[in-house]
């Protein structure tokens, strides 16, 4: 799951309260397709972090006030991905820098969460329409 686009669909939602934005719409801010944002708003709903209405002038909209969605909250909903990601290539089973990288990874990225979780409790979609978009929510 991209947090990056969950983020951006927070804040395109943030950005336009009250409205029911569908997915083609959001997909068109992001430059992706719908299906790709119907994963990420299904993670982002089950979080409880949305609410969406199908058919006809259906979509989604927040369920929380921006002030109440923290990144933290968006990290969560994607289900904290590492920060920090390993090179992603397989194993090599009688390498033991090889075998032994997923762990480094791992222990690299439990402790980057736990350093980045306070500030990232504080950042909320509130505070970014307030500074990079002059919306006092």
């Amino acid at each position: 799951m991209n947090f990056g686009m969950a983020l951006h669909i927070l804040m395109a939602l943030a950005y336009n309260p009250g409205l029911w934005l569908p997915s083609d719409q959001l997909a068109k801010s992001i430059s992706v397709n719908p299906v790709t944002v119907r994963r990420v708003l299904r993670a982002l709903s089950n979080a409880g972090l949305i609410r969406s209405s199908v058919g006809a002038g259906g979509g989604s909209q927040l369920a929380l006030p921006p002030e109440q969605i923290s990144v933290q909250d968006v990290y969560a909903a994607i289900g904290e991905p590492g920060l920090l990601p390993a090179h992603g290539r397989d194993v090599y089973e009688v390498c033991p820098v090889s075998t032994c990288m997923p762990g480094v990874f791992d222990e690299i990225n439990q402790q980057l969460r736990e350093v980045c979780k306070p500030a990232l409790q504080q950042l909320t979609l509130a505070h970014f329409l307030k500074d990079h978009l002059n919306i006092q929510s």
